[in-house]
């Protein structure tokens, strides 16, 4: 059957209720795809650790459940509260000052504490259609800064003893810097220094503690620190800085003591004597009772004075320990310009083995005739800058740096090349010469090695080069010792002892020595007119060493009474003043 026919406005309208019911189905379905993804993103943000708010005119429009299940309170309470219900007022105040300083779009970090829960809030204003909006986000962050704390602790303060430990001590000196009254400078100058009061440091270090560790064992000497912290911490007035320095080393300031110089030296002297007191008592650690003492130094300073007191506290505490430990000494600017003196020498020395600076006098050695038959070898410093050094001073720090073995081998080289050019010389073919030997050079394990070099590299005649060495040989490990001189005297050396008489040495020590030769001490020298020991002491000492098969040469003389009765108790060998001075090598060739 044929369709009637449908008019043209029927068909229009027909199509345009077509088009609204599709457009209205199309509106609807996109509105609920919005409000489910609008859950969907709400249900993401709600899992979040972090706490979120979006907030407008000063009111809550809406909140994560973090932030909900943090203040204990349902959504809904949150949503249309005022900021400043729940957040602290340096959030809101900040809140209120970037909408009035239109300040959009940069991310703030600020962090507070809510109910004594630190948190760190992200806040940012971001507009929208003309309206601003705040975007909160807070993070707790307790776990951080427990970390923090404890990453400060561990840097900061000594895991035994839980003393702060030096970085704190010098964070406390910046800070008493920092304090210092009108903020000047309380130097000499420093208009405001009278008014100013004295600090005082002290430096503690324990006598021979390591020997506990060695012979107890590192868990005894842990006991005894703690102990130790204890009675230090006991005896401390309220505001007094006590820290664990080093392994067995502990400061104190003393901060703010007087303005009086003589009290503030009192106070610090009572602290002082009332610390190295209570370390002197005895210590039971288990069944056993440990007994120690300490060196103290002591720098009394004002404040913005302290950039130099824990290296003035250090010279002082080590003048203690060189005046017998147990003691106390205070800082005293003349030590320190000991010191600098000291490390000044200790570097121009360097210097001047690197560039030759260094020259050998020679004492001659006369025989009853006083003809010259021998020489001792005598280094001698002529600084380019300071003048002539006396060894007295640079010999000891050569020693005590280890620049002796350096120095000892370029004395021994010197030596054996001038013994090398004699030989070529029927005048001076017979000459020996003596070199002193320091304990540091025996002791070292290349020693044989460098004497063996030096004397092929020379060329220099066996029988010639003669070492020196003093008594201080018999504190050492003698056997080892022994050994080494024995190797080198299979090289063509012979051996003196020097200074004999004065030392540790027994005959049964000299018996295992291969020497040749003995030097008896200038003292007893010159003394043989004043006493009669001295002269029994000299023909005791030249019988001895007659028998043991031993040269005797006598130091130190310097008179014709001396030479005469040297001769007569049957010693054959003469050095001294009354022969000549040591001499540079230009001055000996016009008298050999």
């Amino acid at each position: 059957m044929k369709k009637p026919f449908e008019s043209p406005q029927s068909l229009r309208d027909k199509i345009i209720g077509l088009g609204e019911h599709s457009i209205r189905k199309h509106y609807y379905t996109s509105l609920q795809e919005q409000f489910e993804e609008l859950e969907r993103f709400r249900a993401i943000l709600d899992q979040s650790k972090e706490m979120i708010f979006l907030g407008k005119d000063g009111f809550f429009m809406d909140a994560n459940q973090t932030s909900a299940s943090f203040f204990k309170l349902p959504k809904e309470k949150i949503i249309g509260s005022a900021y400043a219900s729940l957040l602290p007022a340096c959030i809101t105040n900040k809140i209120t000052y970037l909408l009035s300083e239109k300040q959009y779009n940069c991310a703030l970090m600020l962090e507070t504490q809510i109910k004594k829960v630190p948190i760190e809030f992200t806040l940012q204003i971001i507009p929208f259609r003309d309206t601003p909006y705040v975007v909160l986000f807070g993070t707790d962050i307790t776990e951080r800064k427990q970390a923090e704390e404890e990453i400060h602790r561990l840097g900061n303060y000594d895991p035994l003893t839980h003393l702060p430990n030096k970085n704190m001590l010098k964070e406390r000196l910046y800070g008493l810097k920092q304090s210092c009254s009108k903020g000047q400078d309380c130097g000499v100058s420093c208009q405001y220094q009278e008014g100013c009061k004295y600090s005082a440091l002290l430096l503690i270090d324990l006598d021979h503690f390591k020997e506990l560790n060695d012979t107890e064992g590192h868990n005894q000497g842990d006991l005894f620190l703690k102990e130790l912290t204890r009675r230090l911490g006991g005896l401390l007035a309220r505001g007094d800085f006590l820290c664990r320095f080093g392994g067995d080393e502990f400061i104190v300031l003393m901060e703010s003591l007087h303005v009086d110089l003589a009290q503030a030296i009192s106070l610090v002297e009572s602290c002082a004597y009332a610390i190295k007191t209570s370390i002197n008592q005895p210590v039971l650690l288990g069944h056993t009772t440990h007994l120690c003492s300490s060196s103290i130094g002591v720098v009394i300073f004002r404040k913005g004075q302290q950039d130099d007191v824990i290296k003035q506290a250090e010279i002082a505490m080590y003048e203690a320990k060189n005046s017998g430990r147990n003691t106390i000494r205070f800082y005293d600017p003349k030590m320190q310009e000991a010191i600098k003196y000291k490390v000044a020498i200790e570097t121009s020395l360097k210097r001047a083995l690197k560039k030759n600076e260094l020259e050998l006098y020679y004492q001659p050695k006369v025989d009853d005739a006083q003809t010259i038959i021998a020489l001792e070898a005598l280094v001698r410093w002529n600084h380019p800058e300071r003048g002539f050094i006396p060894p007295s001073e640079f010999i000891p720090l050569a020693e005590e740096n280890g620049l002796i073995i350096p120095l000892g081998a370029w004395v021994i080289k010197t030596a054996c090349l001038q013994l090398a050019r004699w030989s070529l010389e029927e005048k001076t073919s017979s000459l020996t010469i003596a070199v002193n030997l320091s304990i540091k050079q025996l002791q070292s394990d290349n020693f044989v090695a460098t004497v063996e070099r030096i004397l092929k590299s020379t060329k220099c005649p066996k029988g010639k080069l003669i070492f020196e060495i003093t008594e201080t040989l018999f504190m050492g490990d003698v056997d080892a010792i022994v050994s080494k001189m024995r190797n080198i005297k299979e090289m063509g050396v012979h051996f003196s002892i020097d200074d004999f008489g004065t030392g540790y040495s027994s005959l049964s020590a000299i018996k295992k020595i291969p020497l040749d030769e003995l030097k008896i001490d200038q003292s007893f020298t010159q003394d043989i007119k004043s006493t009669d020991d001295e002269a029994v002491i000299i023909h005791t000492i030249i019988g001895m060493a007659k028998n043991l098969g031993l040269r005797v040469v006598a130091e130190g003389v310097e008179t014709n009474a001396q030479f005469e009765f040297l001769k007569n108790a049957g010693c054959h060998v003469f050095q001294g003043y009354l022969f000549s001075k040591p001499l540079p090598f230009e001055a000996l060739k016009k008298i050999l």
